[in-house]
């Protein structure tokens, strides 16, 4: 008989050689998944280090997603930078398998993989939920979903009924905080004629206002062209709430309006609900209120007047970087440097020469700025103090999510 041979050694073996095989395989994908790709980081909204990303490239929070791109390989001759999605945490939850998409809103994106002519719709776990092909990326509203498709658009709500199908209107402006989207019927190859429609398609305002472009209502007013060609205004029901005697306007917003005055249409003063002049006719750029504050420029030089007339930023700046409505400051410009401004016209800070304010942040109230001369990034509060200084920062982005890009000095 044969010697009876030890059966302990050569299963051991095949598993270590398959270990090692496969361990190699890893190592080698790791290998050229490092050399394409470096560590990015996040910080908080105190300025914290709180994340470090493994990417190509990285971009801001988008309701609790950051989209990334890293490095793909498929395996044989091809490799790509692709996009894929981390949360709050880092965690990579939807893999880089889009060559385009967009950053979530309402809890989904839009995405196109590679070798794909369409987009579709994708949720937080990365799972197609409409089973529509979409031509373009399309515009992601609250509760809807407005695609282009040829010299036509469409809307759908996120369960993927159709609102409006294509072929119906041929212009569209998004739906606005009253819920209704501003549209255009073509009358002839030369005239559209606008109208409003609601959430649900219904064409709550007929088509009938010859003008050259989408409004949206502000302030419970929508300025539209009057059957006179000047702008005047029309409540929700369609109803002309102020007349037009002025070409063009802007929007209306806590009782006014910005006008055009002068020969040529082309300076700006403020108008009330009666169409009573308020402030004179005389500013080369005159913007709606914000809190009874109105954002003008005068040859050449930028301030805030409030909605009397009276002056609640001295005019003469020489540029504006931030303005109350979207920020909650304004920031000014003059001889290279900055000032920053509360709502009630008082100067909370001056900044040095060298210093650049490159955000605003009002969910969080943060100035971030940067010294040029340093490379380094610091972080202000609304009430001037410093609350973040680091030598090694370069950069903080805009912040969402409590989550922001952070660059460290080279």
């Amino acid at each position: 008989m044969y010697p009876q041979m030890k059966k302990t050694n050569l299963l051991p073996l095949n598993k270590v050689f398959i270990f090692t095989i496969l361990n190699f395989i890893f190592q080698l994908t790791f290998s050229q998944d490092s050399k394409h790709e470096k560590w990015h980081y996040y910080a908080n909204a105190k300025g914290e280090e709180v994340l470090k990303v493994s990417a190509v490239r990285i971009n801001n929070f988008s309701d609790g997603m950051a989209r990334i791109e890293k490095y793909f390989w498929d395996g044989g001759a091809k490799a790509y930078n692709n996009y894929g999605y981390i949360d709050t945490n880092g965690t990579l939850v939807i893999k880089q398998d889009f060559e385009k998409a967009s950053d979530f809103k309402f809890g989904i994106a839009s995405v196109k993989k590679r070798g794909e002519d369409f987009f579709y719709i994708i949720d937080k776990s990365g799972k197609k939920i409409i089973n529509k092909n979409l031509p373009v990326a399309p515009l992601i509203q609250e509760n809807t979903i407005i695609w282009r498709e040829k010299n036509s658009f469409g809307i759908m709500d996120f369960q993927g009924n159709i609102l409006v199908p294509v072929g119906k209107y041929v212009d569209f402006g998004g739906y606005d905080d009253y819920g209704l989207c501003c549209v255009a019927k073509e009358k002839d190859p030369s005239t559209w004629l606008y109208g409003f429609i609601d959430t649900k398609g219904n064409e709550v305002i007929p088509c009938s206002f010859n003008q050259s472009g989408t409004s949206s209502f502000k302030g419970g007013l929508a300025r539209m062209s009057m059957p006179n060609g000047k702008t005047g205004f029309i409540d929700t029901k369609g109803k002309i709430a102020i007349p037009g005697i002025h070409s063009p306007a802007e929007y209306f917003s806590e009782g006014f309006y910005p006008a055009s005055f002068g020969k040529n249409r082309t300076l700006w003063g403020l108008v009330d609900s009666t169409n009573k002049t308020i402030i004179q006719g005389k500013y080369d750029d005159l913007r709606s209120p914000y809190k009874d504050a109105v954002r003008v420029e005068l040859k050449g030089k930028h301030g805030y007047l409030k909605t009397d007339g009276t002056v609640l930023i001295p005019i003469e700046y020489d540029d504006w970087s931030f303005e109350f409505s979207r920020n909650g400051l304004a920031v000014f410009v003059k001889n290279d440097i900055y000032y920053a401004y509360n709502i009630n016209g008082e100067l909370i800070h001056k900044f040095n020469t060298g210093e650049r304010v490159i955000n605003v942040v009002p969910e969080y109230q943060i100035i971030i700025f940067r010294d040029n001369a340093s490379g380094r990034t610091k972080m202000m509060n609304f009430e001037g103090k410093i609350i973040f200084e680091n030598e090694k920062v370069c950069h903080i982005g805009t912040i969402n999510s409590n989550r922001a890009v952070l660059k460290y000095c080279d």
